[in-house]
This record gives structure tokens, C-alpha cells and sequence, in this order.
């Protein structure tokens, strides 16, 4: 039995603006796909604030079976989450925008609890077709070529058989905030949840693009519950949900890139929560920065942006917390522990009703809860 590590696509073309597809192949025991997506910034390209990395144009990642099966349907930053979940680092991120640098995300899928997870994984032999889609929205305004794809596939060889199951991971529901308001969800009940995330992501200024709230104000009441509202499991807001996250964990979120801003305009960090933000300038020109970079001290959301601009001197920051992609678990079962699965068929009905602050600046946000299912064989 060994791991084999190889190439699907190399330096493969992902067309601005439309869904990259590619067949997997037709045998094989899947652990995890690796991929390295590339392209050059245009020049201005997140100068004003908003969209400033390639990862703001990457959305759906999908892996289809049969050509209707769900096994992933997330966007790009929840995959990044998982990613951290079950790996312990966020992956290999290159945020930069000054110019016409090349931009850089990594992402991994994975198909079981971890790469090279010798129990868990995607049978292909299973299917009579496994397609693997993502969605982009890259014009020429953002970035002036074509994006550029490596796939790397992880697979396990002549093992003693078939993997016990693979994770099927799929953003389940998704609703725009509104001031005040109850959202009410009963889970479903097939397969069962290894599991269940809410990611919150505030609505931002449309002239500064920074935050206009916290991601906790989007979820300051969370009742999960189950047996029908007769056991509760979690009742309590994000603030605190983020901080035993974090705890039961035990995984730093660290984030960090060189933005060149104008000055009070903000972009997305990522890191829900900090309380550690630092930064430096970097010298494009060889000379010594005459601009002191500044940053918005004691920021609580999930935007970054600075006091000040200085011409070929982007700001290199990063910045330490958690709620990383501004996302926080009621029910993580890293191991696939049969006991400690969340089983709606037996536990259900289980709620999930989650309320959002009753503050102006908490509507118009995007909340999603997020599962993970253990499907077997």
C-alpha cells in the first residue's frame, strides 16, 4: 500500500468569467485533490477597497457524481475552512494586489477526515462519472489574463480494499440577514452529520467596503436543539461559540497579505475575529517609506484597511484570531466516531433557529449553514 501523488492538469486554462470542468478519472481511491490556481492582477485592482484577491472571484467549487450527486458544493472560502478544520492550517494564500503581481490560492478537497486518510475517501470506481466544476468571475477589469490551474490528485494504491465512505460537504442553507429576525431550520435527515457550521458574513460599506458590523450580530441567538426542542445542545450567540471553537481546536488562525489601498477603503482579511493585526510597509521602488502604515486599531470584523496610502509601498499585514473565514461549528465529530455522529434520524427532529441582532447594520449580511455527511460505502 503507498500514497501516489499525481498530476490531473497541469498549468491547465481557467476561462475568466465561466466554470472551469473536468472529469476525474474512472478508477482510483481518492484522498484529497491539491489544486494551485494563478492569475496576474490588472493593474488597480483593489486599489478603492472590495474584491482585491484572486480568491474574491473564485466561487462554487463543486464535485458532482453521475451528473446530479452532490459530494462538495461549497464556496471557495468554506473550503478553505475545512481545510483548517481537518488539517490544523489554512492553506497557502497569496494576497497581494499592488501592480500587476501574480496572485496565488491553494485549495484542498478533502474526501475523508484528513489527506491521506487511509480509511476514508472517494471510491471513483463507484461512479459511472465523478466531475469536478469551479465557478469563477474574473474579468479583465481584475485581472488581466486567464486563469492558470495545477491539479494534483492524492490517491491511495494497492490497498487491502475499499474505503469505508467519503464526506459529502455542501452549503444546505443560505438566507440575507434581516434586522431582528429568527431564521428556523429543521436538518435533514439523510446521512449522517459529521458536521454542522454556520458561517456569517456581514454586508460591507459601498463606498469604504468596510464591514458594517461584526460577524456575531448576524447570529446573536443560536438554539440548536434536538429531539423535537427536548435536548438542547448549544444556546448562546456567535461571540461566544467563536472563542470555544477556537479552544476545542487547538489551531491558530493566522492570515495575512500586502494590500495596496487607498487610504480608509477596506478589504476582506478573513479572520473573523482578531486581536492581533500588525503591519509593515514594503518597499516597491527601493526607497524607504515616508508614510508611516497605519492601521484601524481594536477593528472586530472582518475587513482591514489603513489610515493612509503611499504610492509603490502596499502595507504588509497579518493578522492572528479566529472564526476563521468568518465560520464557527455546533457539532464537529473530527474522527467519524459512530457514537458521536448526529444522527436526525434518530435524534431529530433537530433544530437549528439562529437570530440576528436587532441592529440596522446587522441586515443585509449572508449567513449559511454548512454540513458535512458521512456517506457510506
Amino acid at each position: 500500500m503507498y500514497w501516489q501523488h499525481e498530476y490531473l492538469r497541469e498549468a491547465a486554462t481557467m476561462t475568466r468569467g465561466q466554470t472551469y470542468r473536468i472529469d476525474l478519472p474512472e478508477t482510483g481511491l481518492l484522498s484529497a485533490l491539491v489544486c494551485e490556481i494563478s492569475a496576474d492582477a490588472a493593474s488597480g485592482y483593489g486599489l478603492s477597497g472590495g474584491d482585491w484577491r484572486l480568491m474574491d472571484k473564485l466561487g462554487l467549487v463543486e464535485v458532482i457524481g453521475n451528473g446530479a450527486t452532490v459530494i462538495k458544493s461549497l464556496q471557495f472560502n468554506a473550503l478553505q475552512f475545512f481545510a483548517w478544520l481537518h488539517q490544523g492550517v489554512v492553506p497557502p494564500h497569496f494576497w497581494r494586489n499592488y501592480a500587476t503581481n501574480t496572485q496565488f490560492e491553494y485549495m484542498v478537497i478533502l474526501f475523508g477526515r484528513t489527506m491521506k486518510d487511509p480509511d476514508y475517501g472517494l471510491d471513483l470506481s463507484r461512479w459511472d462519472n465523478v466531475e469536478l466544476r469551479i465557478t469563477n468571475d474574473a474579468a479583465a477589469a481584475d485581472h488581466g489574463t486567464d486563469l492558470s490551474i495545477d491539479i494534483k490528485q492524492i490517491l491511495l494504491r494497492e490497498g487491502p480494499g475499499s474505503f469505508r465512505g467519503y464526506l459529502r460537504s455542501e452549503t444546505w442553507r443560505e438566507w440575507t440577514t434581516v434586522t431582528d429576525e429568527t431564521k428556523y431550520h429543521t436538518l435533514p435527515v439523510e446521512f449522517p452529520i459529521s458536521t454542522l457550521a454556520l458561517q456569517c458574513i456581514p454586508a460591507v460599506d459601498g463606498t469604504t467596503f468596510i464591514a458594517d458590523t461584526s460577524p456575531a450580530n448576524l447570529a446573536d441567538d443560536i438554539d440548536f436543539k434536538l429531539k423535537g426542542g427536548t435536548r438542547q445542545v448549544f444556546k448562546g450567540g456567535l461571540d461566544h461559540l467563536m472563542v470555544e471553537n477556537y479552544l476545542e481546536r487547538g489551531a491558530n488562525v493566522i492570515m495575512g497579505g500586502q494590500a495596496d489601498l487607498t487610504a480608509d477603503r477596506g478589504v476582506v482579511g478573513d479572520v473573523g475575529r482578531s486581536w492581533l493585526r500588525a503591519g509593515i510597509s514594503g518597499s516597491k521602488d527601493g526607497a524607504v517609506s515616508s508614510t508611516i502604515p497605519t492601521i484601524i486599531a481594536d477593528n472586530t470584523d472582518f475587513t482591514v484597511s489603513f489610515e493612509a496610502r503611499e504610492a509603490d509601498s502596499p502595507v504588509e499585514f497579518v493578522k492572528f484570531g479566529m472564526l476563521p473565514f468568518e465560520i464557527a461549528w455546533l457539532w464537529h465529530n473530527h474522527m467519524l466516531d459512530p457514537q458521536l455522529m448526529l444522527n436526525p434520524q434518530a435524534d431529530g427532529p433537530v433544530e437549528v433557529n439562529v437570530h440576528t441582532r436587532n441592529a440596522a447594520t446587522a441586515d443585509n449580511g449572508t449567513n449559511r449553514l454548512i454540513l458535512e455527511r458521512l456517506v457510506a460505502g
